[in-house]
Parts: structure tokens; sequence; C-alpha cells
């Protein structure tokens, strides 16, 4: 009885976590990511969809940037991706849609001033319907 009880729970777990939605559409995000600058070399980066990691690791910046790519599958609809680094001092929160198969770009920047002003430390972010270059 207890068996059977367990394997009902479970079905019901899964169903609920959308294991057997075969209905449910996944997506391909491409995923590109860099460090632009030689300011701060290396950087660490994580970056996070909904809260779950997809890259990490220390990015090096040379000529050609060196980019990274992750391929990540995704549900259809919205998604919020948060770039991090403590050693470059920058933060990065980006909501989007994803309705079919998208490619999306970070990268970190450590600007210098060119007359005196404040160093500018972030991520820019860019996300397409078609893969970057075309």
């Amino acid at each position: 009885m207890w068996i059977k009880l367990l394997c009902i729970g479970l079905a019901a777990l899964a169903l609920a976590a959308g294991a057997f939605a075969r209905d449910a559409p996944f997506h391909k995000l491409t995923l590109y990511v860099a460090n632009q600058s030689f300011n701060v070399n290396p950087v660490d980066v994580k970056v996070t969809i909904d809260g779950v990691t997809v890259a990490e690791g220390a990015f090096y910046a040379g000529y050609g940037r060196r980019w990274r790519r992750y391929d990540v599958r995704l549900a259809a609809g919205r998604h919020v991706l948060r770039a991090l680094t403590r050693k470059g001092a920058a933060a990065l929160k980006r909501e989007f849609t994803v309705a079919g198969p998208r490619w999306a770009a970070v990268a970190y920047r450590n600007v210098s001033p060119s007359r005196g002003g404040r160093t500018v430390r972030h991520f820019a972010f860019a996300i397409r319907d078609r893969p970057f270059g075309e």
C-alpha cells in the first residue's frame, strides 16, 4: 500500500513540475559570455537564468574577445537573467521572453575615463531572434 502511495505522490510531483507535459515547448538559448576589459583580467563572472547557474568561471580578456558559448534549454515564456562579478564590481538583471530559438550575449566591461571621470564597470546584454553576425 505505501509503495502505491509513494508512486502516486511521485507522479503528482513530476506532473506538477511539468515532466509529463508533452506540449510544453522548450527552446534553445545560445548564450555567449565574455570579458571585454583588460583592466580586470581575468574577471569572475556568474550568470544565472531563473536562479539556475548557466555560466560561471574566470573569463580572460583577449583579442577576438574570447567568447564562451553555452547552450541553454528554456521553456517558452518570461525569464530573468542575472550576471554578477565580485572582482569586477558589477551586476546585471534583465528580463526576456522565449518563444523560439534565441541568441544572447553578456559582456563584462570596465571602461576607464579619458578625462579623469569615474571608471564605469558594467555588463552589456543583447538578445536576438537570429545568430549574431547575420
